[in-house]
């Protein structure tokens, strides 16, 4: 077929690809995957699930230590929707038979040379596995996140939680800083009360001493 172009960029040809014309003649392009950008990417989204493994560590061992149990279903859950077997996507149906294991510090890593060979065998399969509506791992994965961070989820009940559990330390202060004012309040009308008293005794103290001195008493 014929494509006609007004530059020397032609795209449209392929999905994907735009040829940049130099100079006119004849050539032969050759397309092919490029495996080593898709390990790269898988590096990349193996990287970013380690880094949510390490957060939710850190959160056990600090600000989140009174929900250690659910910060480990949660894990939990996400290692499931990896872990899970992809039926009918491609002739691998887990992540493992890729070369995307777990370590033994619980951490994922690439295989490579495994994962490069994997996709030279069935790269659109591979690619379902992940993105299969039904049970793509990382449609899996979104579920997971999406029930767990979304409206009513474990941490949004944590976080309307945290927020009861602020007002009600406020309302508790309001209350004590009333009680505290109150307790201020009769302790110092007690001290004035007592101050009179003090007063009163002192004069008549006073009163009684100059009238013994008068009638001689005491000398």
């Amino acid at each position: 077929f014929t494509v006609t172009s007004s530059t020397n960029n032609v795209s449209g040809v392929l999905d994907g690809l735009t040829l940049n014309l130099i100079a006119a003649g004849t050539s032969t392009v050759s397309v092919a995957r490029d495996t080593s950008g898709v390990t790269a990417g898988m590096q990349q989204f193996v990287a970013a699930f380690n880094d949510v493994l390490k957060t939710l560590d850190d959160l056990r061992a600090q600000t989140l230590s009174d929900d250690s149990a659910s910060l480990i279903a949660f894990e939990t859950q996400l290692r499931n929707a990896l872990g899970a077997r992809v039926s009918g996507s491609s002739q691998f149906s887990t992540l493992a038979e890729l070369g995307i294991v777990t370590k033994k510090d619980g951490t994922l890593t690439v295989e490579a040379s495994k994962f490069t060979k994997a996709m030279g065998k069935d790269p659109d399969g591979i690619t379902a596995m992940f993105t299969n509506t039904v049970n793509g791992a990382a449609v899996r994965l979104k579920r997971v996140t999406d029930d767990v961070l979304g409206a009513g989820g474990m941490f949004d009940g944590r976080e309307q939680s945290l927020k009861g559990r602020i007002r009600q330390t406020e309302k508790q202060r309001t209350n004590m800083e009333y009680r505290l004012g109150q307790r201020e309040i009769a302790l110092n009308k007690q001290f004035n009360t007592l101050d009179t008293l003090i007063a009163g005794l002192t004069t008549s103290g006073n009163y009684i001493s100059t009238q013994m001195a008068a009638l001689g008493i005491g000398k």
